[in-house]
């Protein structure tokens, strides 16, 4: 199948697209698979004398997800068939196993907007500007400088992993309105292709205890964004994945190191206009990166902590648009949290509803331990919140010290 990639033209024919989705197609399954296989497995550690209510839930469980793994090869039959009719792909055996389980397992669908991301309105509109530039028609005899590679650097807890998880959700949407089939071959291919692939990439789900696999999970996560084209990858702390080389790297992280490099210069995308894999990274300290990965980065933007306005945004966000109304004025709250990070305003907000739903719902303990089958039909009973839970809120959750040194730190970097 390696052969039959190398020799693809720069345009892909229809028995090209249809065989490259097929082999993306794979690693769907068999993170279905997986899947499966691991609600089995709880469903039968459960062991009996749990109750009814528990196995029917977890046979339910089951067999949705049984559904959805039949649905996905189901859908996959006009992909299987394409492959069938160029090119076979072998069942992966040991090693090659192993590192595609390790990929499948990066494999994540988001559900996170932009529209759920309260402020940094600067960033995600140079997102949104680079993904619908990459997917425009390209004019006659232009080539674009499309930006494949992009850093968000900025202090922890300000939305960078959200950033990167709205780009991919944007991405798939794009992609799957634009390849809606009107009918005629390739259709199962295509429906099964479905939108794009968001790899969601952990420093310990790359780093292996066997001396040269962490390079060989790159490789190959890589080369299957390029089958799955057009896809995300996206690199949580980066630093600790591409860090300075100044000291004495071992050599598995010089190949590591190496192999990352490799992948971001995009050597097996150029002068293919068919390809793209948009690489974002996320790291809060981005002075500690090595200097030939940073200058793989066609762009970096700086994710800050929220101003007065973004704060404001992000608290819509976290209470009246999840359905907490408020007896206060939110920019009383705002004021007072001069300095928080979307995450810190996240946990207020999450203490402020916790209070409100203890104080509204003190029965639900009871219930649940005399009369269980009870809380099915009970409902959550809500008022708007008060000032008085918000301080509560505060002033459990200690304030955050960003020291104005490093803040400026960071100015500098940019």
């Amino acid at each position: 199948s390696d052969l039959y990639l190398l020799w693809a033209d720069a345009t892909p024919t229809r028995a090209e697209e249809t065989f490259r989705r097929g082999r993306a197609l794979a690693y769907r399954e068999r993170a279905a698979a997986t899947a499966t296989a691991t609600a089995s497995a709880s469903a039968s550690a459960s062991g009996p004398g749990r109750g009814d209510r528990a196995g029917a839930g977890a046979g339910r469980g089951t067999r949705d997800a049984g559904r959805g793994t039949r649905g996905a090869v189901g859908g996959a039959d006009g992909a299987r068939r394409g492959r069938e009719s160029v090119a076979p792909v072998p069942e992966p055996d040991g090693d090659r196993a192993r590192l595609r389980d390790a990929v499948a397992s990066l494999l994540h669908a988001s559900s996170v907007t932009f529209d759920d991301i309260g402020g940094l309105e600067a960033a995600k509109d140079e997102l949104r500007f680079t993904l619908a530039l990459a997917l425009a028609a390209r004019p006659d005899g232009v080539r674009l400088p499309l930006a494949r590679n992009i850093l968000l650097h900025g202090p922890p807890g300000t939305g960078k992993t959200l950033l990167a998880a709205a780009t991919s959700s944007l991405l798939s949407r794009a992609v799957s309105r634009e390849r809606a089939p009107a009918g005629g071959a390739g259709r199962g291919a295509r429906d099964a292709g479905g939108g794009a692939f968001f790899f969601n990439v952990k420093v310990s789900s790359v780093l292996s205890k066997y001396f040269g696999e962490s390079s060989r999970i790159v490789s190959e996560l890589y080369g299957c964004a390029r089958d799955a084209s057009p896809s995300v990858i996206f690199f949580d702390e980066f630093e600790s994945l591409a860090p300075s080389r100044d000291g004495e790297p071992s050599g598995a992280e010089r190949r590591l190191l190496s192999t990352i490099l490799s992948e971001l210069d995009g050597l097996s995308e150029k002068g293919r206009g068919d390809l793209y894999v948009f690489t974002i990274a996320a790291t809060n300290r981005p002075w500690d990166l090595d200097a030939a990965a940073l200058s793989r980065f066609h762009k970096r933007l700086y994710v800050p902590p929220p101003a007065a306005p973004a704060r404001r945004a992000i608290l819509e966000v976290l209470l009246p648009r999840r359905g907490f109304a408020t007896e206060f004025d939110l920019d009383r709250l705002v004021e007072r949290t001069e300095g928080f990070s979307g995450r810190d305003l996240e946990r207020v907000a999450g203490e402020a509803v916790a209070d409100l739903l203890r104080d509204e719902n003190r029965d639900l303990p009871a219930l649940l331990q005399a009369a269980p089958e009870t809380l099915s039909t009970r409902t959550v009973r809500l008022r708007p919140l008060r000032w008085i839970e918000a301080e509560a809120a505060l002033a459990r959750c200690p304030r955050p010290m960003m020291p104005p040194a490093l803040l400026a730190r960071y100015e500098e970097f940019r």
